[in-house]
């Protein structure tokens, strides 16, 4: 497995009002690409930094990503940079 294109931003939780990091990735297994979406709570500087936290916590990981309208436009521009990341390799 290899990360060929990682971004880390944080966003306000819009029911909670609590920060969490959303980590989007372009992973590269072999023949096969995919876009990877986490989150997990709290504010991370660094994908070795969310990875290590949510390795020791993985249930606190999430899949889905609760966001403000007015976040969007972060998860948009990441998904768009890790497509054309992948058309890159």
């Amino acid at each position: 497995m290899v990360v060929k294109y990682s971004k880390l931003f944080t966003v306000t939780d819009p029911f909670t009002e609590e920060r969490f990091t959303i980590l989007v990735q372009l992973v590269d297994i072999g023949d096969y690409k995919h876009i990877s979406t986490e989150s997990l709570e709290g504010e991370y500087h660094s994908t070795d930094e969310f990875e290590k936290t949510a390795q020791k916590n993985s249930d606190q990981v999430y899949q889905s990503i609760p966001l403000k309208i007015v976040d969007t436009p972060m998860l948009m521009d990441a998904l768009k940079e890790a497509y054309e990341a992948s058309k890159k390799t």
